[in-house]
């Protein structure tokens, strides 16, 4: 009978603790932002072989620090895939330490040049567990919502 009391607290504990780590498991963070830049004629302004096309190591990812200096977020913003070659991979938005309120809106700034900054922010949705952007705006034109499709095209 002693054995019994003192298995069965052993055995809660270990149950209490594997539904604890699933609930933590089940965090989900969404937070990549993806954008295609074109020209008029539709060509892709990341494609080096495009006149006129960004320098892709000129291209990065800024915050203000609260002195108004820059953070470097991200320098490796331009991405291919197979489906779209030369889009700019967003992921850094210092997203590590919301303030009370949540996320809010962070904002960052995309460096595309010396005469080139734009600034793309995004709203954060909390829902539960699931951590995801659900909204982005680019130059402050509301750009992307929840649903619709990637790649956010850009015309420059």
């Amino acid at each position: 009978m002693k054995k019994l009391f003192i298995i069965l607290p052993v055995i809660f504990f270990f149950f209490s603790c594997s539904k604890e780590m699933n609930k933590q498991s089940k965090v989900v963070l969404d937070t990549e932002v993806y954008i295609l830049l074109t020209n008029q004629q539709g060509e892709n302004l990341l494609d080096p072989e495009t006149p006129g096309a960004y320098n892709q190591n000129d291209i990065y990812v800024f915050a203000l620090n609260k002195d108004g200096t820059q953070k470097i977020l991200q320098k490796d913003v331009v991405r291919t895939s197979k489906t779209v070659p030369y889009f700019l991979y967003l992921n850094e938005f210092n997203l590590s330490r919301p303030d009370e309120n949540g996320f809010g809106e962070p904002t960052v700034y995309l460096h595309l040049n010396d005469q080139t900054t734009d600034t793309v922010k995004v709203e954060i949705t909390v829902n539960g567990a699931v951590t995801y952007i659900s909204k982005v705006w680019y130059n402050g034109e509301l750009k992307w919502t929840t649903g619709t499709k990637d790649p956010i095209k850009i015309v420059k």
